[in-house]
């Protein structure tokens, strides 16, 4: 189960050809049912939740109480639960939800994210109890790409 949990800004819906709606905005606002709620994807075995609806105000505009139910019903349905969320730092979204997972991978871009931040947003999920597995780092500079044909380097080489 992959659940668009970045209510402000979804867009797994649109990785995947998938309906915005009815998604977590709908279940968590208006009582919408579950099962109603996902969608499969391409992909064998992978159910979509999408994020529903933008709210400006994010988790707050919802019934935040009904997102630990929300958790143990993709618990008892799926095997693995895997969440995209908003940043960490400038949302809240983020830490509340944060709450109900086992773990956080977080995603950095190369050439952009800053060791700083990066160290600020583990000590501030380390402060919510919430543990770190790693970290994805997503971008790569193109010039890898232009430097020719790949030769590997003579200390790479057997003898």
């Amino acid at each position: 189960m992959l659940v668009d949990f970045d209510l402000r800004r979804p867009a797994l819906h649109r990785v995947f050809g998938a309906s915005l709606h009815p998604g977590v905005n709908e279940i968590l606002r208006d009582g919408q049912d579950l099962e109603s709620a996902l969608q499969a994807t391409q992909v064998p075995n992978l159910m979509l939740l999408s994020a529903g609806r933008s709210s400006k105000a994010g988790l707050a505009g919802l019934v935040v109480s009904d997102l630990k139910a929300l958790f143990s019903r993709l618990r008892e349905e799926f095997d693995i639960v895997v969440v995209d969320a908003c940043p960490i730092l400038p949302v809240v979204d983020t830490r509340l939800i944060g709450q109900h997972v086992d773990a956080v991978l977080l995603s950095v871009l190369r050439d952009v994210s800053r060791t700083p931040k990066l160290r600020a947003a583990c000590d501030l999920l380390d402060l919510f109890g919430i543990p770190v597995l790693g970290v994805v780092v997503t971008g790569s500079s193109e010039e890898i790409y232009n430097e020719g044909p790949y030769e590997p380097r003579p200390e790479a080489q057997a003898d």
